[in-house]
């Protein structure tokens, strides 16, 4: 009986290991699927690091090439700015001379208008003269006659 016990219990034994080896099998495969599919999602996140990192390096280039055209759109402008000043500077000259011509055309307008309006008197005086003149050599002719 003792062998047929022992027979038993090495069958038992058998058939818990053949359990044992199968559910082992199963979690093997379940195993190596989850490591197949985790293969897969590394390799998905590997070729998004590597997508990643060529827009990173596209966004530093891209930032570099804004960077200059900003500094170049900011040496454009102190340019304009500098021209413009220059400009206005230049402006307030020209007013200024302007100015200067338009005081000394109304100062020239005044003195030619005081001159004319002498020339005018004298004008008169002398025609005056020349009439009294003519009055005095004409009552000198009736005189001499």
């Amino acid at each position: 009986m003792r062998s047929k016990c022992g027979v038993f219990e090495f069958y038992q034994d058998i058939s818990a290991a053949e359990l044992h080896l199968t559910q082992i099998a199963s979690e093997t495969a379940d195993a190596q699927a989850k490591a197949g599919e985790s293969v897969h999602e590394v390799e998905g996140l590997r070729e998004r690091l590597r997508e990643l990192q060529r827009k990173l390096i596209k966004n530093e280039r891209d930032v570099k090439d804004a960077a200059r055209e900003s500094d170049v759109a900011a040496s454009l402008a102190t340019r304009a700015g500098q021209g413009a000043s220059e400009l206005d500077i230049a402006y307030q000259r020209a007013l200024r001379a302007l100015e200067e011509k338009t005081a000394r055309s109304g100062d020239a307008r005044e003195r030619s208008a005081r001159l004319q309006d002498k020339a005018n008197r004298l004008s008169a005086s002398v025609i005056a003269k020349v009439q009294e003149l003519k009055g005095i050599y004409i009552s000198s002719s009736y005189l001499l006659i």
